[in-house]
């Protein structure tokens, strides 16, 4: 999931979120436009609460509670103060709290649903739920289908005053500059209704562009006292949101199936927990030509013999890595008897720091380690993963070594299949196309 496309477009999609609900806030972010280009909303907001002063009302006094953010397994996420559930279609999958939080640039480690409170109760709103398609996974932007849930709370007086139409007619009036400053073209909104969990909700509907790539969007608007839940669905290429939307259903539709879910979520994370390692390698490492890589460790530890291409070598001199966030894309290191072309073999690195003070990007430790493109490479290495398993391994040969993969998926058209395998913190990737392994992952 942190591959270097994947990271951009799914930050953006968060981003996106963002700007929607927090424009219709009057919340002061760095995204926010300038206040020429927000002038109808803010004016909106002003005659709102103007006509409460004149009335004389007085606004109740309203409390977010804790129980604002939902619950997740690997295969369903649950939200009672909203009324909403989601169980994961077939090849899709719910990203944890963790890989939200590595997203997102913030502490990747000991990220769960406590974390997630701290982080609505300091600043008001937080990405509470993230699913994507397994294809978007495997295809990239050609096929990037995701949904998430942005929850926020919008204050006593505009939750009081403000209702989900208001809302999203102040988010339409700043969305298009807010989206023109990060980079995207032929931004449009429309606002509608929907039928949504079996009720009818408003909507704001968002195409843009970025680059060459039609992006759609339909967001969907939740409010229960002053806390708002924005659901946006996003796809790349065609519109398809009302079908990811339509996978929603009412909090009491998951309640018979809640309770079964955990124990198999439980079952699985323990059949992966199998020890991926042997006497040589254990896990989190992989032999590439002879030299060994190891998660976790620092990137100026690398094999000499393995590098930077010069631009890149340049380029990050002196980037600075913000104390306890990952770098958020990934660079490559080459060797150099096999050239630093694109087509050449090569390893994906990001890095992470993990100290409470800021240090140079290179002298981050390696979090996540890919090898795409295997079988495009005109020479490839020899390769050895924990348990001795090589590029000439089966599927059977992994699920022996490992156990059950946590999550699989399989096109026999184009002859595609990908098996993921966990051992604690540390998740492995493995892909074949046509019958040969073609990528590897590996990330903590």
């Amino acid at each position: 999931m942190k591959k270097t496309i994947f990271s951009k477009l799914i930050i953006l999609c968060l981003t996106l979120t963002l700007v929607a609900t927090l424009a219709a806030c009057g919340n002061k972010s760095d995204s926010t436009p300038e206040p020429s280009e927000t002038e109808a909303a803010e004016e909106e907001v002003e005659e709102t609460a103007e006509e409460a002063e004149e009335t004389e009302e007085t606004v109740p006094e309203i409390d977010v509670p804790e129980e604002v953010l939902g619950k997740q397994t690997e295969s369903q996420y649950v939200n009672e103060y909203f009324d909403l559930s989601y169980s994961v279609p077939e090849k899709w999958f719910i990203l944890s709290k963790e890989e939200i939080a590595t997203i997102m640039g913030l502490a990747i480690s000991n990220f769960d649903d406590e974390s997630f409170v701290e982080m609505f109760k300091d600043s008001g709103y937080v990405t509470d739920f993230y699913a994507m398609d397994t294809v978007s996974a495997i295809e990239g932007a050609n096929a990037f289908n995701n949904v998430n849930i942005t929850v926020q709370d919008i204050g006593k007086l505009y939750g009081t005053l403000f209702n989900e139409k208001q809302l999203a007619e102040a988010s339409a009036d700043t969305v298009k500059a807010s989206l023109e400053s990060q980079g995207l073209t032929d931004i449009n909104t429309e606002i509608s209704e929907m039928e949504f969990i079996g009720k009818p909700c408003v909507t704001l509907a968002i195409t843009s562009k970025s680059g060459d790539m039609n992006m759609y969007q339909k967001q969907v608007y939740l409010k229960n006292g002053s806390a708002i839940a924005a659901i946006t669905a996003t796809t790349l290429g065609e519109d398809k949101t009302d079908d990811v939307l339509a996978t929603f259903k009412d909090s009491a539709s998951a309640s018979a199936t809640t309770e079964e879910a955990a124990p198999a979520a439980t079952t699985e994370t323990n059949a992966d927990a199998s020890a991926i390692n042997d006497a040589t390698l254990a896990s989190g490492q992989i032999s590439i030509d002879g030299d060994i890589f190891t998660l976790g460790t620092g990137f100026n530890e690398i094999p000499s013999e393995w590098s930077l291409t010069p631009e890149d070598a340049e380029k990050y001199k002196d980037y600075t890595l913000n104390p306890r966030t990952t770098s958020g894309s990934a660079m490559g290191v080459y060797k150099e008897k096999w050239g630093y072309e694109f087509n050449s073999f090569h390893v994906m690195i990001s890095l992470v720091n993990v100290s409470e003070s800021s240090i140079p990007y290179l002298e981050g430790a390696i979090d996540y380690l890919d090898i795409p493109g295997i079988n495009r490479s005109e020479t490839v290495p020899a390769i050895i993963l924990p348990g001795g398993l090589t590029l000439e391994s089966t599927e059977e040969d992994f699920i022996a070594a490992y156990g059950e993969p946590s999550n699989q998926y399989e096109d026999t058209s184009t002859e595609f299949k990908s098996l993921s395998f966990r051992d604690g913190d540390i998740k492995l990737d493995i892909i074949w196309s046509k019958g040969k392994i073609d990528q590897i992952t590996m990330m903590n």
